[in-house]
This record gives structure tokens, sequence and C-alpha cells, in this order.
């Protein structure tokens, strides 16, 4: 025996073992996904339900917009207003820096002052020395002393005056740049003073929503996998998507029933198909049922829409489940629904399709079992046959 008949025979082992985990994970997720969906529809309905007491009226969709809006500011203002507060203390530092060097400068250019106002090295006496001149006021004074311009008994005094010159040009330039870096750093200031605010009058603008759906928000701020993508949609999109998990619950549901007792007296027409079949098929009929009743004029001959707001999401979910339990059953269901509607040749005006030729035995017709959606009969027993519905031999 080769090393590849090994493998085979051990898969073939484990093929069983392997198979059965791989459904029931399967089967736990498929419940997972089904109790998320309902919780998120009793959320909605219980947000809708105090939405109905709400001054002014406003529905699902919009209320929830607004209070993502108001969330999505409150998440931004905390960043916002940081940095409105950054900028601020940046202008409060700028604003010291500029005050201490504006101290130094006034501190140390009174004997500039003074021989200026002498009218020596051809400065005229009213030059008024600021932080912008100080540099070309000081290179006058430099050159008059090297030049012997000025007179010997002011000469100690401009040398003592050229002795403060780097320290009053970098007073001088620190002023200067201070100043210009507040100018340009103001606008951001007030750009994001001004954007905090508006933020933070969005993050209160929906605080009358946040007791209301204080039900949704626990989905959102709980790890609970998929509750903050379902109570997004509006409730009469979670309705269809409710409606396909409770197919797909209800068959498992049935399935799981069949393989724990297989000898219950559940009355099907056909028991069988593969696992996968029979949930997905389970999920489709759910959702046909939804589509079919949700019509109302077309079946039921009302105005009544299920995807209003004010839905029983419980009804709902209790179709779906029964739908995908007893998938043959209401197949039978909607095959009746059609044939009222469409009449039993179809919409087509010609063409119409052969029906078996059946015998007359004399016998009284054999009454359907599970004719209906919901009884209790099975759901593949023969449907009765109605004479005036049999063509001659």
């Amino acid at each position: 025996m080769d090393s590849r008949d090994v493998w085979l025979r051990i898969f073939e082992i484990v093929r069983p073992s392997v198979s059965a985990t791989v459904r029931l994970v399967a089967a736990m997720l498929l419940a997972y996904a089904f109790v998320v969906v309902l919780m998120s529809s009793a959320a909605q309905s219980l947000v809708t339900a105090r939405l109905a007491d709400h001054t002014p009226r406003i529905d699902y969709s919009s209320a929830y917009a607004r209070l993502e809006t108001a969330y999505t500011a409150k998440a931004a203002f905390a960043g916002q207003e940081a940095k409105a507060r950054r900028l601020e203390r940046d202008v409060a530092t700028l604003k010291r820096q500029r005050e201490l060097a504006m101290n130094t400068f006034e501190s140390l250019v009174e004997p500039v002052q003074a021989i200026v106002t002498s009218g020596y090295c051809g400065l005229a006496a009213s030059t008024s020395i600021q932080p912008n001149t100080i540099d070309r006021v000081m290179a006058r004074i430099d050159r008059c002393v090297v030049n012997a311009a000025v007179p010997a008994a002011d000469t100690t005094e401009a040398r003592a005056a050229l002795e403060t010159r780097h320290s009053l040009e970098m007073a001088g330039r620190t002023i200067l740049t201070a100043w210009a870096t507040m100018q340009a750093t103001m606008p951001d200031v007030d750009l994001a003073r001004a954007e905090a605010t508006r933020l933070n009058t969005l993050r209160n603008s929906a605080q009358d929503l946040e007791i209301p759906f204080a039900p949704i928000m626990m989905l959102r701020t709980r790890p609970i996998l998929g509750g903050a993508l379902l109570v997004q949609f509006p409730p009469a999109l979670l309705q269809i998507v409710m409606a396909f998990f409770s197919g797909t619950f209800g068959a498992l549901l049935l399935t799981l029933v069949l393989v724990v007792y297989p000898n219950s007296p559940l009355m099907l027409s056909r028991p069988g198909g593969n696992y996968g079949e029979r949930i997905l098929l389970g999920g489709l009929i759910a959702v046909c049922v939804y589509i079919v009743l949700g019509g109302g004029t077309a079946v039921l001959g009302t105005n009544n829409d299920f995807a209003d707001d004010s839905a029983n999401f419980r009804a709902f979910s209790a179709i779906g489940v029964l739908a995908g339990m007893f998938s043959d059953r209401v197949a039978q269901w909607l095959s009746k629904r059609a044939e009222v509607f469409y009449g039993e040749d179809g919409p087509a005006a010609t063409g119409k399709t052969a029906h078996p030729k059946v015998q007359d035995s004399g016998t009284p017709p054999r009454r359907e079992r599970g004719a209906g959606f919901g009884s209790t009969g099975g759901g593949g027993a023969d449907v009765a046959r109605d004479p005036r519905r049999e063509e001659p031999a």
C-alpha cells in the first residue's frame, strides 16, 4: 500500500467527522445570524414605537441619519477642539516671546536713541528706532565710529551703544518673527474654533433622539458581530433580510429535528434533499412568501403595506420560520394562490397547456393534504381531482 492509498484511507475515515463538524459550525453560524437579525428587528421596533411620540414626527431612517451625523460630529469634535486649543497655545507662546523681546529692546534702545537725537552720523534727530529699523541705525552708527565722525565727548557713549548691537538686533528680529507668525496663525485659530463650534452644535442637535435610540446604541457599541451593520438598514429593507434568515432558520430547525429524531411523525411530502439545498430553499421560499403577502392587493385584496415601519417583526419572523420549516406545503399554497390569480391556464390567452387525461373511476375525488399554508396534513399528498377540469378521455 503506497502513501496515496494511506491518505485516501485516512480521508475516508475522518470525512464523516469533518463533515459533521462543518455542518454543526455552519448551523451555529446560521442560528447566530438569525438571532442577530431578530435582535436588530426588535430594537428597530422599539425605536419606531418611541419615535411615534416624538415631536416633530420623524421616521426611523431620518432619525438614524441625524443621530449618525451627531455621533460623527462628536467623534470629530474632540480632535478639532484639541487642534483649536493647540493653535491658541501657540499664539499665546508667540505673544509672550514678543513681549519679552519688546522689554529687552526697550531697555537697550535708550543709549542708541540718545545718539540719534544728537544728530550724528547723518541721522535725523526725529528718527524713531523701531525693531524693523534697528539694523540700519546700528550700521550707520558703526560707520560713524570707525570714521571718527562722532565727537570725542560722545565716542564712549557711541561705543557703549554698539556693544548692545547684537542684542538689539536679535530682539528686533524676535519681535518681527513672532508678530508675523501670529498674523499667519490667527486665521487658522479662527477657522479651527469656528469648526469646533459647528461640530459642537451638530453633536448636540440629536440629544432628543438618544433616549429613543438606546436599544440601537446597545447593538452599535457592544461586540455583537453584524449588529452595527444591520441597524443601519431601514425597517423595510431589514424585513427582507429577516424573511430570508427566518426561512433558513426554520429549514435548519426542521433538518436538525429529522437528524436528531429520525422517526419523527412530521408529515413531509418527500423527506430528503441535501443539507445545504434544504436550508437555501427555506430562505428563498420565505422571501417569496414575504413578497406575495406584501403585495396585499394582488393576493389579499387589501392595501396593507408590509413595509410599514409599524409592522410587527414577530409576525414576519413567524411566517418566515414556518415557511422555511414546511417549504413543501408553502410551495403548494403558493401554487394555489397563483392558480386563483392567473387562472387555470395561466395569464396567456392562447396556447393552453394540455392536462393529463384521467379516467373517471366513479369514485369521489380524494381531498389533498396540506393544501393550505399552515394546515396539519402532509404537504406532499396528491391534489384533489376535480372532474370538471379533466379533459375527456
